[in-house]
């Protein structure tokens, strides 16, 4: 009698046991699948952002070159207004 009860109690356990492997089993594949879903996105989301940064960069570097443009213009109107003024006192000593 103790036999039979210790048999059926082994095999209630192995049971329990199996029936909690298979759902650990099925938890581990819907995490691998939300895993993948993430991944994907967080992919689509580096593509997306790696173009902005290469706008972003290229902006970047065409306002510095507008900057440097802009900058040398300033310096050759600096540069001609005291060419004049020179050249008005220069006449005006004359």
């Amino acid at each position: 009698m103790l036999g039979v009860l210790f048999v059926c109690l082994i095999y209630l356990v192995s049971i329990m046991l199996v029936i909690f492997c298979v759902k650990v089993l099925f938890k581990s594949i819907a995490l691998k699948r939300l895993a993948k879903e993430k991944d994907k996105l967080l992919q689509e989301t580096l593509i997306s952002e790696n173009l902005k940064f290469k706008r972003n960069n290229e902006n970047i570097l065409m306002i510095d070159n507008l900057n440097n443009i802009l900058f040398n213009r300033i310096f050759k109107i600096t540069q001609d207004v005291l060419l004049v003024q020179k050249f008005i006192f220069e006449n005006d000593m004359n």
